[in-house]
């Protein structure tokens, strides 16, 4: 039984989360993410993230719906969204937009190398050069 609840216990906690949220996830056809949590002594508040799927399995995200509105502002297009390209050798697939970010609001998966599945920010105009 849990008396107190601090670090330790948000930890567990979450472990426990993610196991019953996937489950939840696969059962509806959602993806369903746990963010941030803060606690106090006796109190734990976790975000949840929850979005919808296309029929190719491709999740339909803040950051992806983000691009699709906002792509012309860097001068993209919508159907960029999940194109891959080449950038220092590496293979990225573009996934969403940071629209508030002003300096590097473009995101991209990286699908290759050491750090594949690691979502990087690109500035615009590099994402224009590699989309060449």
């Amino acid at each position: 039984m849990i008396t107190q609840i601090d670090r330790s216990v948000c930890r567990l906690l979450r472990e426990r989360l993610d196991i019953s949220l996937k489950a939840l996830a696969e059962e509806l056809g959602v993806e369903i993410e746990a963010g941030n949590a803060s606690f106090n002594g006796s109190n734990a508040t976790f975000k949840l993230k929850i979005s919808t799927k296309n029929n190719d399995g491709t999740v339909n995200s803040k950051e992806a719906e983000d691009f699709k509105m906002y792509a012309f502002r860097w001068g993209l297009k919508p159907e960029d969204l999940n194109k891959e390209v080449i950038i220092n050798g590496e293979t990225y697939r573009i996934s969403g937009a940071k629209p508030r970010s002003s300096k590097y609001p473009i995101l991209a998966e990286q699908l290759t190398g050491s750090r594949a599945g690691t979502t990087f920010k690109f500035t615009p105009f590099r994402i224009q050069l590699a989309l060449k």
